[in-house]
């Protein structure tokens, strides 16, 4: 009835001389053949048009959203094994000679890889703070950990060994070196707590840091450590001596942690748009390398003896550098960004790991990609069985299920 009203008002409003409204009064028979529905007519169209809308959205959200949202990662990519993940990969480090790369998939989670079976597991897992440190030993023995900037936490055969909090709310770093003996943390950027993880129960000691830093790496025998300053330089350290040894200028602030080579030798310094190489032992600029077509860089690897240096590029693929010269000897193309480097001991292999959770391994001898193996994201029985999809390549390039 308020429709009928409004529509009276709105003929009257607008037909003053009351033709429109003489018209729509007629009956159908004074119509001369052409059927006019009636006011009442078109009322009961409209609501029948309404309700059929209404219907026709509940079979919608039936049909597609209630199906997603009982399960959200159905419309996402698949493998034949199942959902795989999306989530970037960082942080790679090779274990039990070799044989085990341990990685950081999302800002929650470590996965160990087996590389001979291609099996994963789940090392840790954080369900509500991201993790921001970790180090994994060469023989997978000892690792740590930090979550947000609350505590430093190290385990030891899958005991807890050293439990520290950070009450004061300032912001931490933390490394372990590759051998598993020497610790690190800086909290507030300037106090430096190391830990001796060779004894049973580990002792600590403290020194301070001249400058404030922002990023940390320590060499793999625990016996120098590396920082960032504020001032744009890599200020170098004796651990054990607890004192300054000798700065490394030009290196202006850091995206990415500094990178060293296996032996130590050798220190990438990745920003946005260069990587310079330094000599530790000289602190001399080997070689800067800048860019300003390929997106940017995103992370760097050395190889143990600084022949190869791998860079990333964000629309460039992966650049791999002669380390003396820093002319491009191999480029490897990907379909998603790499986030993550790492060459073997042997330096005949590197594996990469990409934004969309593949790990990808190189063979330095052909320039080939050799392997492929993809995370899957979802667990079954409670535990990452069957966790990846792997992909040989033969040295033509050609590829094989296994």
């Amino acid at each position: 009835m308020r429709s009928r009203a409004l529509f009276s008002a709105w003929l009257v409003g607008n037909d003053p001389g009351g033709n429109l409204s003489n018209h729509f009064c007629r009956t159908p028979s004074t119509c001369k053949g052409l059927e006019v529905p009636s006011r009442r007519r078109g009322i009961v169209s409209a609501t029948t048009l309404l309700e059929l809308l209404l219907i026709g959205l509940v079979c919608g959200a039936v049909v597609f959203v209630i199906p997603f949202i009982l399960n959200p990662r159905a419309e996402g990519p698949t493998s034949a094994c199942g959902p795989v993940t999306t989530e970037s990969l960082s942080n790679l480090s090779l274990t039990s000679a070799g044989k085990e790369l341990w990685l950081q998939r999302g800002p929650k989670e470590i996965l160990s890889v087996d590389l001979l079976t291609g099996e994963a597991s789940r090392v840790c897992s954080k369900e509500f703070r991201p993790i921001r440190y970790w180090n994994v030993s060469w023989d997978s023995s000892t690792y740590l950990l930090c979550d947000d900037d609350s505590e430093t936490l190290i385990y030891r055969d899958n005991e807890l060994i050293v439990s520290e909090e950070n009450s004061g709310g300032q912001s931490l770093m933390a490394v372990l070196s590759l051998d598993g003996k020497t610790a690190i943390r800086v909290i507030g950027g300037t106090q430096v707590r190391c830990w001796d993880l060779s004894q049973d129960v580990p002792a600590s000691f403290d020194f301070g840091l001249r400058e404030l830093t922002n990023k940390i790496a320590l060499d793999a025998n625990g016996r120098r450590l590396f920082v960032s300053t504020e001032l744009g330089e890599i200020a170098v350290y004796d651990v054990q001596a607890g004192q300054f040894e000798m700065t490394i200028a030009g290196s202006n602030l850091l995206t990415r942690a500094p990178v060293l080579s296996e032996n130590g030798r050798w220190l990438a310094v990745v920003r946005r748009q260069s990587v310079r190489l330094y000599d530790t032992q000289s602190g001399e600029n080997v070689w800067n390398v800048q860019t300003s077509d390929w997106g940017g860089f995103q992370c760097a690897a050395v190889s143990s003896d600084g022949r190869w240096v791998a860079i990333s590029c964000a629309d460039a693929g992966i650049q791999v550098l002669d380390g003396l010269t820093a002319e491009c000897i191999y480029q490897f193309r990907s379909e998603s960004v790499t986030t993550a480097l790492l060459f073997s001991s042997t330096d005949d292999r590197m594996y990469s790991g990409t934004s969309d959770g593949m790990i990808r391994t190189w063979s330095m001898a052909s320039g080939r990609e050799i392997n492929r193996q993809q995370l899957l994201s979802e667990l079954r029985n409670g535990r990452l069985e069957s966790d990846i999809r792997q992909l040989s390549l033969d040295d033509s390039g050609n590829s094989s299920k296994k």
